[in-house]
């Protein structure tokens, strides 16, 4: 199953594992979506993907490149079943701008 959308997010300044999506472990074996942050002039492009591994634990990474420190991390968790994808921002006094190239999650 692949999910394509070209959808924008803001990332609030200055928050702590705010999510951005979950998806159940069961049905998807692993996810990944392509990315873009804006935040002032900073600028990250980049690859995130998880993948479960079972017994509620999990593996992710973020691949990315960017021109100076945008400041947002983010992160996987697992409780039971579902995975949930997260970010934290540092406190910049600025919002960030995620757009979301391609997602998909595989069965």
């Amino acid at each position: 199953n692949s999910i394509q959308a070209n959808a924008e997010t803001v990332l609030t300044d200055d928050v702590v594992d705010e999510t951005l999506f979950s998806f159940d472990a069961t049905n998807f074996r692993a996810g990944s979506f392509e990315y873009s942050i804006t935040r002032d002039t900073a600028v990250r492009y980049g690859t995130f993907t998880v993948v479960p591994t079972g017994g509620g634990t999990l593996t992710y990474t973020d691949d990315y490149s960017e021109n100076s420190s945008t400041g947002v991390t983010f992160s996987a968790s697992q409780v039971g079943d579902i995975v949930t994808v997260s970010y934290t921002t540092t406190n910049t006094g600025i919002d960030g701008s995620l757009t979301y190239t391609n997602y998909s999650f595989r069965v």
